[in-house]
């Protein structure tokens, strides 16, 4: 197992009642350690559930814009001194290993990258397109008998709704239809 985390958190809740072994267990620390944690944050002795929450809390809260864990952990520390419910419990946190900086909003962000890349790759295998990067439309080019067909439309449009208008109207047909008769004779040729 390799592991490339910065810190490890082994969390345990308990009601605080009596310790069965005066030596805490080291083995999973230590098995972490050595696959390659920098750090692992264990309690040492059971706490109460709230205690151990309110110890978190502040621990994350310290990481979010990025610190050391050494820091995150003094600083949970001393929240939980000034806590008149949570005093005494301080001490059953314990940071082993190297002291490291983590900065959760940027392993926040990195895995939100890491999640866009994946299901864009995810897409693109699934519909060979590049749906982030797509080709630019280019609409369809009518060809020349469509084009004669939509200005005769229009043409008929203009003279049945602007009737009144006939002078005007007469030599726009006048046009238009010398403009349909040269576009046919190009394109007989």
């Amino acid at each position: 197992l390799k592991l490339k985390a910065k810190v490890v958190v082994l969390s345990s809740c308990g009601d605080g009642g009596t310790i069965q072994d005066s030596v805490p267990p080291l083995i999973l620390p230590s098995a972490f350690l050595r696959a390659g944690a920098s750090s692992v944050l264990m309690q040492i002795k059971s706490v109460p559930q709230q205690a151990s929450l309110t110890f978190y809390h502040h621990f994350y809260v310290a990481l979010w814009y990025g610190s050391l864990v050494s820091y995150a952990v003094e600083y949970a520390k001393h929240q939980m001194q000034n806590d008149a419910r949570f005093g005494r419990y301080w001490c059953s946190f314990v940071l082993l290993g190297l002291d490291t900086f983590v900065s959760l909003q940027d392993i926040k962000h990195d895995m939100l990258h890491q999640a866009m890349e994946n299901a864009e790759q995810e897409v693109a295998e699934q519909d060979k397109k590049d749906w982030l990067n797509p080709a630019p439309y280019a609409p369809p080019v009518p060809d020349r008998e469509d084009l004669l067909l939509q200005i005769q439309k229009s043409i008929e449009e203009l003279l049945v709704n602007q009737g009144s208008m006939s002078a005007v109207l007469k030599l726009l047909h006048m046009l238009m239809s010398e403009a349909c008769r040269r576009l046919s004779d190009t394109n007989a040729d």
